[in-house]
């Protein structure tokens, strides 16, 4: 098993400062609710990624333990309080059709700010995690206790922007050649 240098180490708790300054700006967020249960739910994708390498996140992808869970944060987050919070369709994403004008898909529900609520799969994370197509999109962080799961071998995907399949069955052409573009290499 291979452990984390120093410098790693430093790395690692520099992007866990930022998820979690992320986190605590959340909270101040109109639509947030601290009666929900924050508990069962947790970051992952490709946001942490995106932090290792010194580059802001294109979204934080949000996923729910449970569909019990997934079902009340969606019905808090589209009730006509908080849908204004929701972003607005954007012309890249025509292919979505959203809601009233708003992000809502059947993969899930964007946040003005960029938090994405992912409702189109849940569980634990060990069980989402499996369904990811790329290694460096697995670590993930638990909000409520305020840890960062990520092990060697995707701290190093990630720094090297190396694509190490995770799950052939999910790997499609248009990710593949985003990563691509992003500078990962197979």
């Amino acid at each position: 098993m291979n452990a984390f240098t120093v410098e790693q180490k430093i790395n690692i708790y520099r992007v866990k400062s930022e998820i979690l300054l992320h986190f605590q700006n959340f909270k101040a967020q109109p639509w947030y609710n601290s009666n929900l249960p924050w508990n069962k739910v947790y970051l992952s994708g490709g946001a942490i990624a995106s932090l290792f390498q010194y580059e802001p996140p294109k979204d934080w992808d949000l996923y729910f333990e449970d569909d019990s869970t997934q079902s009340i944060f969606h019905e808090h987050l589209t009730s006509s309080s908080v849908k204004e919070y929701i972003e607005d369709v954007n012309e890249k994403y025509q292919e979505y059709l959203g809601v009233d004008g708003k992000m809502i898909t059947s993969n899930s529900i964007t946040m003005k700010g960029g938090d994405s609520f992912i409702i189109c799969m849940n569980g634990k994370p060990k069980d989402v995690k499996q369904k990811f197509d790329y290694l460096h999109c697995t670590p993930h962080y638990d909000i409520m206790n305020m840890k960062l799961y990520i092990s060697h071998k995707q701290y190093q995907a990630i720094m090297n922007k190396k694509l190490i399949v995770n799950n052939q069955s999910s790997i499609t052409k248009h990710r593949k050649i985003k990563f691509i573009e992003r500078g990962y290499t197979e």
